[in-house]
C-alpha cells in the first residue's frame, strides 16, 4: 500500500485533518495538512514504523493524535463537537482488536499456527551424527574467540565494534561456523570511515582452529548495517524501499558459498489481530551495494539456513502445547499441557538445519523431558518425538557440573545440544571456564543423566561415552544403528595412557584396522597383558579408527573364578540381554504407534498369513 516513508507521511497527513474537512474548515485543514506532513515525516523517519498491525499500528496512533488536535480546532468558536467521535472511535476500535486477539476466541488458531505436527520414532529419522561435524563451540565461546582476534587485529577495534547481536551460526562449505560482523561504534566513527572493513569467521566444530579475520576493501566495504546512520541504517533503508507494509524479523549476517556476506531478513505479518506472526517472504540485502532481493518461501536460496526465526517457532510450540485441548482446558482441566525449554539450532545430516526444542509438562513437580520437537528452520515443518522420561536441560547441566572432573577443573557446561550418538539420544555439552574459553566436552545420555562422559578433547569424550553406554551389565541397549562385533587375535602393540577419567590401555590386534581401548579398572588382565598374548574382545563397529572394547579377556592368562564371581558374571550378562530386549521392544512399540491406518491393516494381514 505504502512504498516508502514519505508516501506514508502524506497519507497520514491527509487522514489527520478529516475532522476539519467534515466541518468545512478548508483553510485550517490545508495549513494543518502541510504542518502534519513534515512532522509525521520526521517522526516516521526516526521511528521507522510498519503498517502491518491492526489500525495501521504506530502510524494509525499518530493520526488519532492529530484527530484530537483537529477536533479541538473544529470545535473553536462554538463549532460542532462531534469531531471528537473520531479519536474516541479509534480508542474503541483499539480495545476491540485487542479483545479479538485473545486466546479465548482463537485457541484453535493459536494451536495450529505450528502446522500439522507429525509424530515419529526418533531413531528412524535422526541418524547417528558424524562426530566431525558436531558443534563444539557455544555462542559465548565464539564471542570470546572473536574478541581475542580483535585484540590482535590492530586499530580496527578502536573504530568498529563486534556486533554480537547479529552473530550467526551457519554451515559454509560443509563446516559449521560463526560469522560475526563489525559495525560502527558511533556517529563520529561513521562519518570518518568509508565503510565497515571486516568480519570474523569462527570455526564452530573445532575450538582450537584459529579465527579468520576477513578484510574488505574498496567496493567490498560494508555500508548498510544496523548501526549506520541516516539512509544507510539497514532498517530505514528497507522501509524507504518498499518494506513499510512488512514486519522485519531479526537481521542475520550470513555468507553464501562464495563467502560473500548478505543481510538475511525474514518478513512477517500477524495472523490473529496483534499476535500470531507468520513468515511471508525472505529479503536479502547486499551490505556493500544495498542491492535488495526478495524471495517467496519456496524460492529461498540453499545457502540461507534459517527462514523461520526461533522466536516464532518457540511461540508456536508453546501455543500448541497450551491450546491443543482448547481454551478452557488451558486453565481449568489442564490435561496434557506442555511447555518448551530453550531451543537449539542443530545441523543434521544432509545440511539440514532444525530447531530442536525440549518439551516438558507444565506441572511444577515434573522436571522430566517428555518429548523433542524438531522444526525445520527452512520449511517450518514440525516433527515430534516422544522421549518417555528424558532429562531436561537443567538436569543435564546440573549433572555435568557435578561431575568430579568438571568440578576439579572449575569448569561448567553450556548449551546442551541433542544428537544421535551411537544410536542413543545424547546431550553434547561443551565445557568452558569462567571466561567462556573452551576446555572440553561432556556427553550425557538423556535417559540416565547420572552417566557423564567427559574429556578435554572430543575424541576422548566419545571414547569414554561409547564405553559408558555399552558397558557390560549396565545400560546396554544396542540400537539397530549399531553393530556389535567379536574378535579373537594376537596383540602386537600395547601401551598405557592416562586420560581425563583415569588410566586406559591402547592396544592393536594383528590384522585389525583399528586401535582398541579399555580400562584396567574394568578388566584386571589388561595390566599384565603383553604383545604376543591372545585376546578376545567385543566392540561396536562404529567405523572409527579408535574404539573402546565392550568386553575383554586375555586367553593366554586363564584364571580361576570363585562361584560368586561366576554368578555375578551370569547376572550381568542376563541384565545386558534383558535391557537389550526391552530396548528393542520399546523401539518396536514406538514404530507401531507411528504407522498409518493403511500400514496397520497391511501388518495385520501379514501376521494372519
Amino acid at each position: 500500500m505504502f512504498s516508502n516513508i514519505p508516501l506514508l507521511a502524506a497519507f497520514s497527513a491527509v487522514a489527520a485533518v478529516l475532522p476539519l474537512l467534515l466541518v468545512r474548515r478548508f483553510v485550517a485543514a490545508g495549513v494543518m495538512t502541510v504542518i502534519s506532513f513534515f512532522v509525521l515525516w520526521a517522526v516516521y523517519y526516526i521511528a521507522m514504523p510498519t503498517t502491518i498491525w491492526p489500525l495501521f499500528g504506530f502510524p494509525g496512533l499518530c493520526v488519532a493524535v492529530f484527530w484530537v488536535v483537529a477536533a479541538m480546532l473544529a470545535a473553536m468558536h462554538d463549532g460542532p463537537k462531534w469531531g471528537f467521535l473520531m479519536p474516541v472511535g479509534y480508542v474503541v476500535a483499539l480495545i476491540v482488536t485487542g479483545i479479538y486477539g485473545w486466546s479465548l476466541f482463537n485457541a484453535s488458531t493459536y494451536a495450529t499456527l505450528i502446522g500439522e505436527v507429525e509424530e515419529r520414532v526418533w531413531t528412524d529419522d535422526v541418524q547417528p551424527k558424524d562426530p566431525r561435524h558436531m558443534r563444539m563451540v557455544s555462542d559465548g565461546t565464539a564471542l570470546y574467540i572473536a574478541q581475542k582476534a580483535v585484540a590482535n587485529a590492530g586499530a580496527i577495534g578502536s573504530q568498529f565494534q563486534l556486533d554480537s547481536t547479529h552473530m550467526t551460526l551457519q554451515r559454509v562449505k560443509e563446516r559449521l561456523v560463526y560469522v560475526i560482523p563489525f559495525d560502527f561504534s558511533g556517529f563520529s566513527k561513521w562519518t570518518d570511515s568509508d565503510g565497515v572493513p571486516a568480519f570474523i569467521i569462527v570455526d564452530a566444530e573445532d575450538p582450537e582452529r584459529q579465527p579468520r579475520l576477513v578484510k574488505l576493501e574498496g567496493e567490498e566495504l560494508l555500508n548498510f548495517t544496523p548501526n549506520a546512520y541516516f539512509g544507510y541504517k539497514l532498517k530505514r533503508y528497507l522501509r524507504q524501499r518498499g518494506f513499510v507494509n512488512d514486519g522485519l524479523s531479526i537481521y542475520r549476517f550470513e555468507l553464501d558459498e562464495d563467502e560473500k556476506p548478505h543481510w538475511v531478513i525474514p518478513t512477517y505479518k500477524p495472523t490473529v489481530s496483534w499476535w500470531g506472526k507468520k513468515v511471508t517472504d525472505v529479503a536479502t540485502v547486499d551490505p556493500s551495494t544495498g542491492d535488495i532481493a526478495r524471495y517467496a518461501l519456496d524460492e529461498v536460496p540453499g545457502w540461507i539456513d534459517r527462514v523461520y526465526p526461533y522466536e516464532f517457532v518457540n511461540n508456536y510450540a508453546n501455543w500448541w502445547g497450551t491450546y491443543s485441548g482448547g481454551w478452557l482446558n488451558s486453565w481449568w482441566g489442564q490435561q496434557g499441557l506442555t511447555q518448551t525449554e530453550v531451543g537449539t539450532l542443530i545441523y543434521g545430516e544432509g545440511d539440514k538445519s532444525e530447531w530442536v526444542i525440549g518439551i516438558t509438562s507444565t506441572g511444577a513437580a515434573d522436571d522430566s523431558l517428555i518429548g523433542l520437537l524438531y522444526v525445520d528452520s527452512r520449511t517450518g515443518k514440525p516433527i515430534y518425538y516422544r522421549t518417555n522420561g528424558g532429562a531436561t536441560d537443567e538436569a543435564i547441566l546440573e549433572s555435568v557440573n557435578n561431575n568430579q572432573y568438571v568440578k576439579i577443573k572449575t569448569l561448567h557446561g553450556t548449551t546442551p545440544q541433542i544428537y544421535n550418538v551411537y544410536g542413543r539420544i545424547t546431550a553434547v555439552v561443551p565445557l568452558v571456564n569462567s571466561a567462556n574459553g573452551y576446555q572440553g566436552v561432556a556427553m550425557v545420555p538423556l535417559d540416565n543423566v547420572q552417566n557423564v562422559a567427559v574429556g578435554p578433547t572430543q575424541s576422548e569424550a566419545l571414547r569414554g561415552y561409547q564405553s559408558l553406554i555399552y558397558r557390560s551389565g549396565q545400560q546396554v541397549a544396542l540400537n539397530a544403528a549399531t553393530d556389535l562385533k567379536e574378535l579373537t587375535g594376537i596383540i602386537d602393540r600395547i601401551r598405557q595412557d592416562v586420560g581425563a577419567t583415569g588410566s586406559v590401555y591402547l592396544f592393536h590386534i594383528e590384522g585389525a584396522p583399528r586401535i582398541f581401548t579399555a580400562s584396567s579398572g574394568e578388566y584386571v588382565k589388561l595390566g599384565v597383558t603383553q604383545p604376543g598374548d591372545t585376546v578376545a574382545v567385543s566392540y561396536v563397529n562404529s567405523g572409527e579408527d579408535v574404539v573402546p572394547v565392550q568386553s575383554f579377556d586375555n586367553l593366554s592368562l586363564p584364571l580361576d573364578k570363585s562361584k560368586q564371581q561366576e554368578e555375578v558374571g551370569r547376572a550381568a550378562e542376563a541384565k545386558r540381554i534383558d535391557e537389550k530386549t526391552r530396548a528393542t521392544a520399546g523401539d518396536l512399540v514406538e514404530k507401531i504407534k507411528s504407522l498409518s491406518p493403511d500400514e496397520l491393516v497391511r501388518v495385520e494381514e501379514f501376521l494372519k498369513q
